[in-house]
């Protein structure tokens, strides 16, 4: 994402990002619905990742990561992690995976859609 995109972000900001350059515009959008629709903050544990990144985190050769339509974000209770997976089906996004304590979505259309999946 360029700066000039950044200032159509409502609730993120290029810092709370690893690698702002990697994400998708578009993505960063729905996130930002995301936030809106949860009503509180989330913190980005994992963007978009450089191929490197991506191996040393044990990341599949397909990871969304690596385009820039992922995150995983801290989740610590049950509550907000129900509460941030209505947001996110809310806002269209169809693919979910649910860790103890993160939740990673991802606007990856080339992989299937309508999944939930544990770590």
């Amino acid at each position: 994402m360029n700066d000039k995109n950044w200032e159509e972000i409502k609730h993120f900001k290029p810092s709370e990002f690893k690698h702002p350059e990697m994400m998708s515009f578009e993505f960063v959008k729905i996130l930002d619905q995301v936030r809106e629709k949860f009503g509180h903050p989330l913190k980005i544990t994992s963007d978009g990742r450089p191929e490197e990144e991506n191996e040393k985190a044990g990341g599949k050769p397909t990871s969304a990561h690596l385009k820039g339509v992922a995150v995983d974000t801290s989740c610590m209770d049950s509550r907000s992690r129900f509460d941030l997976i209505r947001a996110i089906i809310e806002c269209g996004i169809t693919r979910i995976g649910i860790g103890k304590t993160f939740v990673h979505f991802d606007m990856d259309f080339d992989k299937d859609q309508r999944v939930i999946w544990l770590y």
